[in-house]
């Protein structure tokens, strides 16, 4: 009996002890499947951090880099557009004239050239009109040789056709042993170009007309001596009379704006993306150059004596275009007339002088030295139709 109680003790120990380890077994396993839930909920959740964090960093990326470009861009358009308020900045600043007290004290009229200065022809044009090079070269070579005869280094030669009558031809001849070194720079190259082209001892520009029209060697000379002449009538406008620190600031802009633009913009970035700036900075390159080049006066203006001798000498021609009103005449003497001849044909304005000394004094035209005088700047005009 008491074995029998035994067997049953041992064998509910064991059932106890089964039921305890499938338990244990139970309990592990729900354990570990609900670890294995938990991993793989952190993995998922971890993968969407990283995906959440990776497209959060690109949009920040994304933001900066399209802040980067438009910030660029801005420069871009800055720069290319640069020359426009440049130029405009320029001509407010050393462009524009300026007033001078002595402007409001000057009189109506100029009667005589020694109260501007002791100007020469050739000064005088360019002084009134800074383009004279280009515009009105006619008119400084014509003032010029008259004075170059009023001063007695060409005489004039009468020539006459077969039949006795006298010809229209004007002819110069150089005067043997004057001094050379008492002319201006421009009367020195005129009078060296006449006494280096002569023709049985004369020279007549209709003459030469004739030869630069056939001879290319002859034509080609003559452009460089004109080409020659125009430099040195510019070259009397220096710092004396014009400020052209506007025009030299202008040329610094340009010639740097063009070396950038055309490094960073043509050989460095991709044409397609930047087509539109290259156009306009083309266009705008080519409006400052031809500030620079060709419109040289906006960008400087007249120094002090620069702008009293241009008012004084628009009042002198004031006096000329007027002088067939004006009542008193003080201008008897055969010289003075001719030296206002010269100055008058320099300033485009000679025919005034001659229907003033017709209507006032007629015995002057049949002076000699007079009427050669007025034939002259006629006979330049011929030359100056050869192509």
């Amino acid at each position: 009996m008491e074995e029998a109680e035994e067997q049953d003790d041992t064998l509910g120990d064991k059932r106890m002890k089964r039921k305890y380890e499938y338990n244990y077994q139970r309990t592990i396993k729900l354990s570990l499947m609900v670890l294995f839930i938990l991993l793989l909920f952190s993995l998922i959740s971890a993968n969407t951090i990283y995906t959440d964090a990776a497209e959060t960093m690109k949009e920040e990326q994304n933001s900066t880099l399209s802040f980067g470009y438009n910030f660029i861009l801005f420069i871009d358009w800055v720069f290319v557009l640069s020359p426009i308020p440049i130029i405009i900045f320029l001509y407010l600043k050393f462009g524009r004239e300026q007033e001078f007290p002595e402007l409001n004290t000057l009189p109506i009229y100029v009667r005589d050239i020694s109260e501007i200065g002791n100007i020469s022809p050739a000064e005088a044009a360019v002084l009134l009109d800074p383009d004279v090079a280009e515009t009105g070269l006619n008119k400084v070579i014509s003032a010029e040789i008259m004075e170059l005869i009023r001063l007695g280094y060409l005489e004039v030669i009468e020539k006459e056709k077969s039949n006795g009558i006298k010809s229209d031809i004007i002819e110069f001849k150089p005067v043997e042993g004057k001094d050379i070194n008492r002319l201006t720079p421009i009367q020195r190259k005129l009078y060296e170009f006449i006494k280096y082209h002569l023709i049985n001892n004369t020279f007549s520009f209709e003459e030469y007309g004739k030869k630069i029209k056939t001879d290319n060697q002859a034509r080609n000379e003559f452009k460089k001596f004109v080409l020659g002449l125009k430099h040195n009538i510019n070259k009397l406008l220096n710092e004396k009379y014009i400020d052209k620190t506007g025009l030299k600031l202008g040329g610094i802009f340009t010639a740097l704006y063009g070396m950038i633009f055309g490094t960073y913009f043509i050989s460095s970035l991709k044409p397609e993306d930047t087509s539109h700036l290259i156009f306009i900075g083309l266009i705008t390159f080519l409006i400052s150059a031809y500030f620079i080049l060709h419109k040289k006066s906006v960008l400087s203006r007249w120094t002090k004596e620069g702008r009293i001798a241009h008012e004084k000498l628009k009042r002198y021609k004031k006096f000329i275009e007027e002088m067939t009103t004006i009542e008193k005449k003080d201008i008897k003497d055969v010289i003075l007339w001719e030296k206002l001849l010269v100055y008058a044909a320099a300033l485009g304005v000679a025919n005034n002088v001659i229907n003033s000394m017709k209507i006032h004094y007629p015995d002057l035209i049949k002076n000699r030295i007079t009427s050669y005088l007025l034939i002259i700047p006629i006979s330049f005009e011929i030359l100056e139709s050869v192509d």
